[in-house]
C-alpha cells in the first residue's frame, strides 16, 4: 500500500532524509519500505506499507515526519537566498554585521538551533508549527507532493510565516542593540562618578520583594524613592526595580551586595545591575539573610 508519494528534481537530494524517517519508525516495530525510480532528472519516491498494517493513524504519523523533512528542505533553500535579501530591502538602516547576525539568528531559529527567551520562543514555535501544518496539509489533501512544484508555487504563502519570524527576530534585535547601548552609557556615568555610599545589600524575600540598607542595616529603600520622586519621575510605569536601580547609579556605592537572588523574580534586573557596575557587585547566597534569618551589620 502506498502511504506518500514525494516527487523532486536532481538537485534535491532527500532521500537521506526519508531514510531517516524509515529508521524511526523501524525503531516503532513498524516496518516501511521505499520505491525510487527515476524519470529523466525526475525522481519519484514512494513511501510504502504491507496492507496489515495500514491505518488513517499510521498515514498521518507518516505525513507528520514527512512534513518535517520537507520543511527542513525548504527552509535550507529560502536561506541559501531569500532571507538576507528580505532584511537587506527592508531594514535598510543596518550595516552589513548587523545584517549577516540578525539573518543568522533567524536561520537558527528555524532550523531548530536557537537558545530562545521563553517570551520569544512561544512566537517563533508558532509561526514554524503555521509552516509545518501548510506542508501537511498538502500532503493530506493529494497523498503525493512535488517539492520543486511545491517551492515554485507556494514559497508566497511559506514566505508570510518566515517574514514574520524575521521581522521579529530584527525588532528584537533592535530592543537588544538599545538596551546595550543604555548599559554602555550608564557604565560610563558609573565610571566617572565618585561614591557616596560604601556598601549597598539589596536583600531579596522568598516571595520576591526588595528591600537596600546599607552597611549598617538602615533601610534606605524610601531614600532612593524620595530622589525619584525629587527629580519628578513621576512614570506610573516605573517600579521598585527601576527605583533601586536609578538609586545605585545616583550613590555608586564602592560595593553592591545581593543577598537572596535565587527569589529573584526578574533576572534582568540582576543583569542589568551586573553589567552596569561589574566587579562592585557580588552575590550572597550563604549568608543569613540568604537563609532567612536576621542579618548582622557591622557597628
Amino acid at each position: 500500500m502506498v502511504l506518500l508519494t514525494i516527487i523532486y528534481e536532481s538537485g534535491l537530494d532527500i532521500a537521506p532524509n526519508i531514510q531517516d524517517v524509515v529508521e524511526i519508525f523501524k525503531n516503532k516495530d513498524i516496518n516501511l519500505g521505499i520505491c525510487e525510480s527515476q524519470n529523466n532528472n525526475t525522481h519519484f519516491i514512494k513511501i510504502m506499507c504491507d496492507d496489515k498494517i495500514y491505518s488513517e493513524s499510521l498515514v498521518e504519523k507518516v505525513n507528520y515526519y514527512i512534513s518535517d523533512c520537507i520543511y527542513d528542505i525548504i527552509i535550507r533553500l529560502i536561506c541559501e537566498e531569500d532571507i538576507y535579501n528580505f532584511i537587506l530591502d527592508n531594514y535598510f538602516f543596518l550595516n552589513e554585521e548587523e545584517i549577516k547576525d540578525i539573518e543568522k539568528q533567524i536561520i537558527d531559529i528555524l532550523k531548530y538551533n536557537n537558545s530562545l527567551k521563553e517570551e520569544t520562543s512561544i512566537y517563533y514555535e508558532n509561526r514554524k508549527n503555521h509552516i509545518l501544518l501548510k506542508i501537511k496539509s498538502c500532503l493530506e489533501e493529494n497523498r503525493q507532493i512535488n517539492i520543486d512544484g511545491y517551492i515554485t508555487f507556494r514559497v508566497k504563502d511559506l514566505m508570510v510565516d518566515i517574514e514574520d519570524i524575521s521581522n521579529k527576530v530584527v525588532e528584537n534585535y533592535m530592543i537588544e542593540r538599545e538596551y546595550n547601548e543604555f548599559i554602555r552609557l550608564l557604565k560610563y556615568f558609573v565610571d566617572i562618578q565618585e561614591s557616596k555610599i560604601d556598601k549597598v545589600n539589596i536583600i531579596i524575600s522568598k516571595e520576591g520583594t526588595y528591600d537596600v540598607k546599607d552597611d549598617k542595616g538602615n533601610s534606605i529603600l524610601n531614600t532612593f524613592v524620595a530622589d525619584v520622586l525629587e527629580n519628578e519621575f513621576n512614570d506610573p510605569s516605573i517600579n521598585t526595580e527601576d527605583i533601586i536601580i536609578s538609586g545605585l547609579i545616583t550613590n555608586v556605592p564602592n560595593s553592591i551586595i545581593i543577598h537572596g537572588i535565587s527569589y529573584c523574580l526578574n533576572k534582568e534586573f540582576i543583569e542589568t545591575i551586573n553589567k552596569v557596575f561589574t566587579y562592585r557587585v557580588e552575590i550572597c547566597d550563604g549568608c543569613n539573610e540568604c537563609k532567612g534569618k536576621p542579618l548582622i551589620f557591622s557597628t
